[in-house]
């Protein structure tokens, strides 16, 4: 009987292409591992859930409305960790848009299993892999700015704060899960940050930061999200999560930076 110690939680939407070429490896890494994986189709119009339900194991939670990446982990956490007969003592954010490299699992349960409570992935990291495709001009400047803006609020030195690649303890993801969030769209990966940073600053967190290569080309969305037609869009991103910190930080009863 397959008793899996971890789940994986993959948002997904429109996905249906890239998903063809990840999940015949993602899955049978996540057996190897122990985990199990639920894919929340964030109210796709093409096959992404159909292709998921192809592949043995993977459970589906098919959504009809498009409610962004941050309501759709929950979703699938949720309904993981509620389950009474739930073994997972662990949690990963696996992106499916192909942006993760299925290395990332085991990379991700190495560092929990050495006792970190939190584990990021960074694709801006001196030391990462070689990965596939050049970070588009944008994208780089996106990263340098959420950097700058985590660093001055936390103090953390993340290299990639927006990086959709993480790992939880079972105690942190339960946390997560339990918190009322305040920003949309892709804000799941900012605003987590700050909130497990205020959570740090009375309960000790023990987290750390792992390599990871950077994938901006590929199969499916991922060549197309980054292409130059697509400029403008990306650069919205910048003001997107620009808006988040500060409706996180009001929501935390923080009105100036704690290191100034």
């Amino acid at each position: 009987m397959f008793t899996p110690s971890t789940l994986v939680v993959i948002s997904a939407r429109n996905e249906a292409e890239g998903l063809r070429g990840l999940l015949p490896q993602l899955t049978k890494v996540c057996f190897a591992e122990g985990a199990e994986i639920v894919l929340v189709s964030d109210g796709s119009t093409d096959e992404t859930a159909e292709v998921a339900r192809s592949f043995h194991g993977i459970h589906v939670i098919e959504k009809n409305v498009n409610q962004g990446k941050l309501v759709s982990v929950m979703e699938g956490m949720r309904w993981g960790l509620s389950k009474p007969q739930a073994t997972y003592r662990q949690v990963i954010i696996f992106d499916g848009d192909g942006q993760h490299h299925m290395c990332g699992i085991r990379d991700v349960l190495a560092q929990l299993a050495q006792g970190n409570n939190v584990v990021f992935a960074s694709r801006y990291r001196k030391d990462c892999p070689v990965g596939s495709g050049q970070p588009p001009l944008d994208r780089q400047l996106l990263n340098s700015a959420c950097r700058a803006i985590i660093q001055d609020v936390t103090g953390w030195s993340l290299t990639d704060p927006v990086c959709g690649l993480r790992g939880f303890t079972l105690e942190i993801a339960q946390w997560i899960l339990s918190q009322t969030y305040v920003t949309d769209g892709y804000g799941f990966e900012l605003e987590t940050v700050l909130r497990l940073w205020h959570r740090s600053r009375e309960t000790p967190l023990q987290w750390v930061e792992i390599p990871h290569p950077a994938i901006y080309n590929g199969r499916g969305k991922i060549s197309e999200i980054y292409s130059s037609a697509h400029l403008e869009e990306r650069l919205e991103r910048i003001k997107a999560h620009q808006r988040h910190v500060v409706q996180v930080l009001l929501a935390l009863g923080i009105t100036e930076l704690p290191n100034e």
